[in-house]
């Protein structure tokens, strides 16, 4: 149980969805997403937020 708290998220979803067989590339394909929609997040947290 440590060992999988301590993992990045995107390889405990892996591992989810392979443990309770769900559909692996789709887990895969939605950390995708989420990487690319991080991209342009991430300067506009960092304006928005900037104190």
């Amino acid at each position: 149980m440590v060992l999988q708290a301590g993992m990045p998220p995107a390889f405990m979803t892996l591992i989810l969805a392979d443990v309770y067989h769900l559909d692996r590339a789709f887990a895969a394909s939605l950390i995708l997403t989420s990487l690319f929609a991080l991209i342009p997040l991430l300067p506009l947290w960092l304006v928005l937020f900037a104190s």
